[in-house]
């Protein structure tokens, strides 16, 4: 057995670990397998569950990936031990695929990894094709610490936007997939660093020839598969837009080539569903009045307890004056485009009360100011957009299944050194000119390194079902649309959006503090008799305060003390 085997590290052949029989399972679109049959369970301490295995033969490498089973089997008094080997696959199979959406949490708006996902949109909502999206799923899967790197990705086929949740990343894989038929996806270990995904259309693969005059061919069986191909594409999309709750639906068709009849056999006839517009036109009837400081009959409407008639104002002032009038009823949502902000308006003002009472008062009141002028305004505000069709998704579909398809088998001897995954093959054989134009692409190899034999599948990616083009009609059936194409970068669901800086009135006014000029108690006995106090600041002079004051006295013979309401007392120079 000419091959070596790296374990953690540490090369060793065949015999030093006990290998006596070594078998590599390559599949596209699928798990790699390293199954090994050990010659005693006592060299299954050389295999430690999740150490990295590589294998390599002639100096090739041929496989890598982790130790997941070391089985052991007893049958009579004889014991098999084995290890079982998986590639980087599954890991893809392991990790779920999540997206970035834009939520809520604690109060805050971020971006959150989510397993519910959008195929076919990227992190910014917008459309992209099966290579890009495969792309996305290969470095999440990366990111998750899956053991390989991104290598050739050249599938540039349109897909529809694919809503679903709780996939592996294999799964959201071969998903894709379906929508390019003539791709797959396929592990290269010649790398001296860690396996490579590939993911590559059928006609850009590397063509090989096996020559029986120079390649030991053993076995050959193929099949021409005509049933496989198809004569058109027929996609029928269907698009429902709800404009102010009315629907109506829109139908577009697909045809490639263009002069088929979807009624025909050998049609493949899809029905797909695309997110429609929905849209609502927002009334908004909207008072505004110019802001007057000076007017007695604005201040007294901000604040009612004024009386207005006796109103006289001394002072006015405004926070910010740049709007000159104010938002009086209705809301101003930001789609309108007028400028607006809270204020506070501010202003010192006296009054004569009944009694007499002279006040002077600061009242202040907050107020929404605006350049908005009264009148009635409608604004369109559309929930979810249509999505776009994809352009030329009918002719990708047709041309990766219309050429004629082979499957079949191959066994060959010695040929351990060639690696035909990803490859598709021709055979030149005598007499059998028609197996040169087969070039059909590997799907499955099987490499015995113990008996230097190699067996060979072609046919159709692993992703497809090989036997029937049923598989194709069954790409849109379980697809779901998505709620909303754009959910992924908006915190808000689409039944609830509104509009969040809308403003309406703004009004809290304030009497503040109030000064008395004059305080005026009476007591009315009778109408011929009243009891008063008149308390009135013109009676004092200038720059003086009243104000209860202590003083001595005396009183009935003892000195005592009282307070009283005074001044400051003034000692004059003549009397």
């Amino acid at each position: 057995m000419n091959a070596i085997f790296s374990i953690g590290g540490v090369k060793s052949s065949a015999s030093q670990l006990g290998i006596v029989d070594a078998k590599i399972i390559r599949r596209c679109s699928g798990l790699d397998e390293l199954k090994l049959s050990l010659a005693s369970p006592e060299f299954l301490e050389k295999f430690s569950i999740d150490n990295t295995i590589e294998v390599f033969v002639d100096s090739v490498k041929k496989f890598s990936g982790k130790i997941i089973k070391t089985p052991i089997t007893l049958a009579g008094k004889t014991q098999n031990a084995s290890i079982i080997a998986y590639n980087a696959w599954n890991d893809l199979e392991q990790i779920v695929y999540q997206q970035k959406w834009v939520r809520f949490a604690n109060n805050t708006v971020g971006n959150f990894y989510r397993s519910k996902v959008v195929l076919g949109q990227n992190n910014n909502s917008e459309k992209i094709n099966v290579g890009e999206q495969i792309r996305d799923i290969a470095e999440y899967a990366i990111m998750c610490g899956a053991n390989f790197k991104i290598g050739n990705i050249d599938v540039d086929a349109p897909m529809l936007l694919d809503e679903t949740r709780d996939l592996s990343c294999s799964q959201a894989i071969l998903r894709v997939l379906k929508w390019a038929p003539n791709a797959f996806a396929f592990f290269d270990y010649s790398s001296d660093s860690i396996p490579t995904l590939n993911v590559q259309k059928c006609t850009s693969l590397e063509k090989i020839i096996l020559d029986n005059s120079i390649d030991s061919i053993l076995k050959v069986s193929i099949t021409p598969r005509p049933d496989l191909s198809l004569d058109g594409v027929s996609i029928k999309y269907e698009q429902e837009n709800i404009i102010n709750s009315k629907s109506t639906l829109t139908i577009f068709e697909d045809n490639y080539p263009t002069d088929i009849s979807s009624s025909s056999q050998k049609i493949l006839v899809m029905s797909v569903d695309l997110d429609g517009k929905k849209a609502s036109c927002h009334t908004y009837k909207i008072v505004c009045e110019n802001i007057d400081l000076d007017s007695t009959h604005w201040w007294a409407k901000h604040i009612p307890s004024l009386p207005e008639a006796d109103i006289e104002i001394l002072e006015t002032s405004i926070t910010d004056g740049s709007y000159l009038r104010e938002l009086i009823d209705g809301t101003i949502p930001s789609s309108l485009n007028f400028k607006k902000q809270s204020a506070i308006a501010k202003a010192k003002i006296k009054y004569i009360k009944d009694d007499g009472t002279i006040c002077i008062k600061n009242v202040a009141t907050r107020i929404l100011t605006t350049t908005a002028q009264t009148g009635t305004y409608s604004v369109w505000r559309t929930s979810q957009y249509a999505e776009p069709k994809p352009n030329g998704l009918a002719k990708a579909i047709y041309e990766a299944s219309a050429r004629l398809l082979h499957e079949g088998s191959v066994e060959l001897a010695n040929a351990l050194e060639q690696d035909f995954i990803g490859k598709t093959i021709s055979i030149s054989i005598p007499d059998h000119s028609d197996l040169l134009t087969i070039n059909s692409p590997v799907i499955f190899v099987e490499e015995n390194i113990a008996k230097e034999k190699t067996s060979i599948k072609i046919g159709t990616p692993n992703h497809l079902y090989p036997d029937k083009i049923a598989e194709l009609f069954r790409i849109s059936r379980n697809r779901k649309i998505t709620e909303s194409s754009f959910l992924r970068t908006s915190a808000q669901n689409d039944s609830t959006i509104s509009d969040m800086t809308a403003q309406q009135p703004l009004d809290n006014g304030s009497e503040g503090d109030t000064n008395y000029q004059r305080l005026l108690i009476s007591k009315i006995e009778s109408e011929d008799s009243a009891k008063k106090i008149d308390i009135n600041s013109d009676d004092i002079g200038e720059n003086e305060t009243a104000q209860m004051t202590q003083i001595y006295l005396c009183h009935n013979g003892y000195l005592a003390s009282a307070k009283i309401l005074m001044t400051e007392p003034i000692i004059e120079d003549e009397f």
